[in-house]
């Protein structure tokens, strides 16, 4: 049993614990040449229902590749203002996140104005191949004026933008 295996274990176990949440997966991209970003594996979906899917998608993740954090966060920012995919399009990705209207934008999850969501990153390791987050940062509404910009590595103020953004 790897340190993988039973982190997997560990998260199924805590999500299967946890009636009243709806649970969402955001993937990090593993291509190989290109890895960017990431997309919506798993749709919103009930704490009781989502343990045993993501027990079956976790299973296939690899415990190493590319780490594309802040790109990813990106993507989730997108989806959850119900912006068009950017680093989303991927086979896997789970279509009943995409607006029915326009599948080239996200559906936003959020059913009411103040519904709350935690954010939770899960990864193995430090953020690399991550170098598009900058540029995309910049069509995030309000970015630069809230956080001062970033440079080379955007997610300390992409984090921040995100718990203070109204999506």
């Amino acid at each position: 049993t790897s340190l993988a295996d039973i982190a997997r274990a560990m998260l199924v176990e805590a999500i299967g614990a946890t009636y009243e949440l709806d649970i969402a997966l955001i993937r990090l991209s593993d291509r190989e040449t290109d890895a960017e970003g990431g997309y919506v594996a798993l749709a919103p979906t009930p704490a009781i229902t989502a343990a045993s899917l993501l027990s079956t998608e976790l299973e296939g993740m690899p415990a190493s590749a590319a780490a594309p954090l802040a790109e990813a966060l990106v993507e989730v920012a997108n989806w959850l203002s119900g912006a068009p995919v950017l680093y989303g399009d991927d086979a896997r990705a789970d279509r009943t996140a995409r607006d029915p209207v326009n599948p080239a934008n996200y559906l936003s999850p959020f059913t009411s104005p103040c519904r709350p969501v935690t954010i939770a990153l899960v990864t193995a390791g430090q953020p690399s191949q991550d170098e598009g987050a900058h540029l995309a940062v910049e069509r995030l509404p309000g970015f630069s004026a809230l956080t001062g910009g970033c440079g080379a590595s955007c997610l300390p103020q992409l984090a921040s933008w995100l718990s203070r953004s109204d999506l």
